[in-house]
């Protein structure tokens, strides 16, 4: 395996990376690098004033491929997200800006276009919103709830996509997510039994936005075999409750 560099360990999904990788050195500016071959850049900013946002996720990724080409290191994984699909907040439009800056960057580049990261927040995503409603016992009303429902994904699966990739293309693009077996309704019944809650469920007949995560190229080019939604689902619950 080669040797990696990750950024953003302080953070949710970096502390949970972390704990993966045996053989990595967390980035600073002055680093003075040895034989590290994989620059794994996870920092971002999703929330806050613009200029914070644009220091973060632009200004701070200039300064990761500059450190890089410095370095020798010739090859960056990059944590983009699947909201650029549906949104045009600034959050999302700083992370296609940064797809691009990478793709003219002379690196060898893996870009995972990543739905909710299932980590110790519970501040934002549908999932976290559901699962508060479900401890305080409150009412819950699902739109498009029969529909199979992917939009999350755990931290072993990226791991093992990253560890199993091997850069033969300069630039390349995937999307990442949960397997797409079980529809909002089940998965919700599901974290409502494993919660023992006692929440009443409510399918809406109103039609809203809806968007599931493709894995279709990350399945056929890449043998991808995203893990069951509910086994995701399981070790999640089992984190919160111990932490």
């Amino acid at each position: 395996m080669p040797k990696y560099i990750l950024n953003g360990l302080n953070g949710n999904v970096g502390s949970l990376l972390k704990v993966k990788f045996t053989n990595f050195s967390q980035y600073h500016k002055d680093l003075i690098t040895k034989d590290e071959e994989v620059f794994i850049h996870i920092a971002a900013k999703s929330q806050g004033r613009y200029e914070d946002i644009a220091r973060s996720n632009i200004d701070y990724l200039l300064e990761v491929i500059d450190f890089c080409k410095k370095n020798n290191i010739k090859k960056i994984v990059f944590f983009s997200a699947i909201s650029i699909y549906t949104k045009d907040d600034l959050y999302s439009t700083s992370k296609l800006l940064g797809e691009t800056i990478l793709k003219e960057s002379g690196l060898k580049v893996l870009v995972l276009r990543l739905p909710m990261i299932l980590t110790a927040d519970t501040t934002n995503g549908i999932l976290n919103r559901i699962i508060y409603k479900l401890t305080k016992n409150k009412k819950i009303v699902l739109y498009n709830a029969d529909r199979k429902f992917n939009n999350f994904i755990g931290i072993d699966d990226i791991y093992d996509f990253i560890i199993n990739y091997n850069f033969k293309r300069d630039y390349e693009l995937v999307n990442l997510a949960s397997k797409k077996d079980s529809t909002l309704f089940e998965i919700v019944k599901f974290l409502k039994s494993l919660l023992n809650s006692k929440s009443k469920i409510i399918k809406s007949k109103q039609a809203n936005d809806f968007f599931n995560v493709s894995l279709k190229k990350a399945v056929k080019k890449y043998d991808f075999k995203p893990t069951s939604s509910k086994k995701i689902l399981v070790e999640w619950i089992k984190k919160g409750t111990k932490d």
